[in-house]
């Protein structure tokens, strides 16, 4: 009978984190002296709750650990990986937050690049997302944001002043 068979599937989830302005490194977080896999990396996350969806145990868990908040995106890959008696099935989502991280549980944390994956020892179950990853930040693109609103635009819609300038000439 395999694990999955036998229940022993764990569902897990972690969050492949960008910046908004800088997608093209990711988050990753060494796990501290009190987990397993002590002094392995991972991409954080964790379990996934029963009757929780895995976007909202994502976003709990990297709350719980890291104080961020953030918006879950595309599913970038699902691995299966064997550990003790059971099989870990980790989801990897692509997440941004403009949030800085505060380090709860883990003891260290780093922003790596695609090209700087593989020079980190990782924790089991986070190896066979790597390819994935790599590719999701290789290929990403910075989130644009709203211009500024400039001198013209804060005039429209005032017959040409804007509304600083209309109380400086009432002013007069």
């Amino acid at each position: 009978m395999s694990l999955a068979a036998a229940g022993g599937v764990l569902r897990v989830v972690c969050g492949v984190v960008t910046r908004t302005n800088t997608p093209q490194q990711a988050l990753v977080t060494r796990r501290g002296p009190a987990m397993a896999h002590a002094g392995a990396w991972e991409f954080p996350g964790g379990k996934v709750e029963p009757g929780e969806s895995d976007a909202t145990a994502l976003e709990r868990e990297l709350e719980e650990e890291l104080g961020l908040r953030v918006t879950v995106g595309a599913l970038l890959a699902v691995a299966d990986t064997p550990i003790g008696a059971r099989v870990i099935r980790l989801a990897a989502y692509a997440c941004t937050t403009d949030d800085t991280p505060e380090l709860r549980e883990h003891d260290a944390l780093a922003w790596l690049d695609g090209a700087a994956l593989d020079g980190v020892a990782w924790a089991p179950a986070d190896l066979p997302l790597l390819g994935a990853v790599a590719n999701h930040l290789h290929t990403a693109e910075p989130t644009p944001r709203p211009a500024p609103l400039t001198p013209s635009a804060t005039r429209r819609g005032h017959g040409g002043k804007s509304s600083l300038r209309s109380r400086r000439e009432g002013a007069r």
